[in-house]
């Protein structure tokens, strides 16, 4: 078994009692992810939320934050939570490419018993466990912390202590070709020489594209048996993604008035009122 599996299985327990107390949440793909951005350190994220990426919502947790045990990991659950049931309502809850976190937001993760404070740059964001919360999922949070066993270094970590042994290692036969294999690989024995992929050249990427031999198959027999009794769901490209699913609000309305000057603001604050300009004295309006 991996070593994550158990931990991904907790964390679709914990979206399922999630979703008891809130009937109006979906239900989400779960996986794990890089949330450390070596080169923006500041972009950094913790746990990100995209809708329609499968044939439903998924939720990303970022191995990084492993690193704060289960309370932060169900915080950081419960955050991408409120920002799934805000779509679900069809309430825009964030701007800025999805890092500004508005008051909408902040009401609901209000509702999902998060304590939420306001950063200056990007808006209600930064989300706690409130002690009503810690009671009603203590039953989530002690099965999370039974399977909370490694984290993510970011880069910076990985990179520092101990100098890695090298991923591979290079061996070559009598008429010298070579492989570059795992040195735990190595340590094994000897390697026979063994088909079990059928590998086609492509122009772009060389011998990169891979199939199924026959003997893989009559091999891997009872994991294909298996495999396809769980495929149920499989992620979209983006242009799949973004082509079904309820359409996405545009971020910005394009307003011009009678001497054709343009703004470009939010579908929000255009529904407040009129904007009149100070050269023509006419509104603007879409167009």
């Amino acid at each position: 078994m991996s070593r994550t599996t158990p931990l991904l299985a907790a964390l679709e327990t914990t979206w399922d009692a999630i979703r008891t107390h809130h009937p109006g949440l979906p239900p989400a793909v779960l996986r794990l992810s890089q949330g450390h951005d070596p080169r923006h350190p500041d972009r950094s994220i913790r746990g990100h939320w995209s809708p329609c990426t499968w044939q439903l919502g998924e939720v990303m947790l970022a191995g990084e934050r492993l690193r704060d045990g289960a309370a932060g990991v169900l915080a950081t659950v419960l955050h991408e939570a409120a920002h799934d049931l805000a779509h679900a309502r069809g309430i825009q809850d964030t701007s800025r490419q999805g890092r500004h976190h508005n008051h909408r937001y902040r009401d609901i993760a209000g509702e999902l018993l998060l304590d939420v404070s306001r950063d200056d740059r990007l808006g209600w964001t930064v989300s706690e466990l409130s002690a009503a919360a810690r009671e009603r999922y203590a039953a989530a949070l002690e099965e999370l912390a039974g399977t909370v066993r490694l984290y993510r270094l970011t880069f910076t970590a990985a990179a520092g202590g101990v100098p890695p042994r090298p991923s591979r290692v290079k061996l070559a036969c009598a008429c010298r070709r070579s492989l570059y294999i795992a040195p735990g690989v190595a340590a094994l024995g000897e390697l026979a020489h063994e088909v079990l992929l059928d590998v086609t050249r492509s122009e772009q990427y060389g011998w990169s594209a891979t199939g199924l031999s026959a003997a893989a198959r009559e091999r891997y027999r009872e994991p294909l048996e298996e495999l396809a009794g769980t495929l149920g769901v499989y992620r979209r490209t983006f242009a799949a993604a973004t082509a079904s699913g309820p359409p996405r609000r545009p971020s910005r309305v394009k307003l011009t008035c009678g001497c054709r000057r343009a703004l470009y603001i939010a579908p929000g604050v255009a529904a407040r009122g009129p904007i009149l300009c100070g050269c023509c004295e006419e509104p603007f309006l879409p167009g």
